[in-house]
């Protein structure tokens, strides 16, 4: 059974809240895939894809994740700073390789980079 979760953030002012980013995550069992990871681009540069990766890997772990699966064409770096790491497509669980994103919305050419979040 997969379960999704949707992470929207926002930023407060004494005018109101303004949504500045997304991410989503998919629970497959023990590993999870993290997706639609975005700031918005006039709110990149304030921490608020770190926030949201954090909530994430936190709702993967609660969410009973021992492993936290991505594909990337551009923010590897991004994410090592996580923790996460290079791993071969072919060591991946069958349920992350069988999504819509590794079996065609992501290109051959995205890293899949995984973190262990619990074990």
């Amino acid at each position: 059974m997969t379960s999704t979760t949707t992470v929207a953030a926002s930023s407060g002012s004494r005018i109101g809240t303004a949504t500045v980013g997304y991410g989503g995550l998919e629970h497959y069992g023990s590993c999870a895939l993290l997706r639609s990871l975005v700031a918005l681009p006039q709110q990149r540069g304030h921490g608020y894809g770190e926030a949201i990766t954090r909530q994430l890997l936190t709702q993967a772990a609660r969410g009973g994740a021992n492993t936290v699966y991505l594909l990337t064409d551009s923010a590897t770096s991004f994410f090592e700073r996580f923790g996460f790491a290079k791993v071969d497509r072919a060591t991946a669980p069958a349920a992350i390789l069988q999504t819509r994103q590794a079996a065609s919305l992501c290109p051959a050419s995205a890293a899949l980079l995984a973190k262990i979040v619990q074990g």
